[in-house]
């Protein structure tokens, strides 16, 4: 994470309801940082075990805690309550990005509507393009 000088710090930068489009790309970069198998989990699905048996499930447990650690301290009290029952770093990640940008459904529907909106526009009789500039 980059902290207020510009420099690197490897404190999680906590969301705060706002900005989330930032606070993402920060996330997603200080996960990466932690390594390739960290962030595999906040891509791929994590399907729990009843016992952990071999040394790659071990593997895949740890690296999903790790991120699950990271996405979970940069999240405050209201956010930690609609993700802190998922064992999953991609059911979390997948649950924040529905929350904050919508799905596709959601964002076309959005798109529409604006679009909409947009073309609407018109100047009235009275309106002088000259005021704008």
């Amino acid at each position: 994470m980059v902290n207020e000088e510009g420099g690197f710090t490897k404190r999680v930068t906590m969301f705060n309801g706002k900005n989330y489009v930032f606070w993402k790309v920060r996330m997603k970069t200080y996960i990466q940082s932690l390594g390739f198998d960290v962030w595999d989990a906040a891509e791929e699905e994590y399907q729990k075990t009843p016992t952990v048996v071999t040394k790659y499930q071990k593997m895949e447990f740890t690296c999903n805690t790790k991120a699950m650690n990271a996405l979970l301290a940069g999240l405050h009290e209201l956010d930690l309550i609609k993700v802190m029952y998922f064992t999953s770093t991609k059911v979390i990640w997948d649950k924040m990005s529905n929350c904050y940008e919508g799905d596709n459904k959601v964002n076309k529907s959005k798109l529409q509507g604006n679009r909409m909106q947009f073309e609407s526009l018109s100047m009235n009789d009275d309106e002088d393009i000259s005021k704008y500039f």
